[in-house]
């Protein structure tokens, strides 16, 4: 039901592996009004394939009456498709380096970016 109300922006990462068999961890993170987590859905997966990714975006939406959210945001995530995809902050600045070190002005670049 947030999730009608607070679709705006959602964050989607598979980084987190601690479970017990090593599964990527795929959740659905949004915020509401107060700028509270709220957490649409969750799934245990397989593993990474673009097969698995778009399954699990298939049953999502599909639990989500078909709402796409407004945003997204991802780790590296290509497979999203018909709307606005966004990169998170923390893998920008993890490529910023090896991207832009060869530029003569990397460290103003990098220090006015920061």
């Amino acid at each position: 039901m947030s999730y009608g109300y607070f679709n705006e922006v959602v964050v989607f990462d598979t980084t987190y592996k601690t479970n017990g068999y090593s599964l990527p961890f795929a959740p659905f993170v949004g915020a509401n009004n107060h700028r509270q987590s709220i957490r649409p859905g969750g799934a245990l997966i397989a593993n990474e394939t673009e097969e698995s990714l778009t399954w699990l975006f298939t049953a999502w939406l599909q639990a989500m009456h078909g709402q796409k959210p407004g945003f997204i945001i991802t780790g590296t995530f290509k497979g999203v498709s018909s709307i606005y995809h966004r990169l998170c902050m923390w893998h920008i600045m993890k490529k910023f380096p090896e991207k832009l070190a060869s530029c003569e002005t990397y460290d103003m670049f990098h220090t006015k970016f920061n």
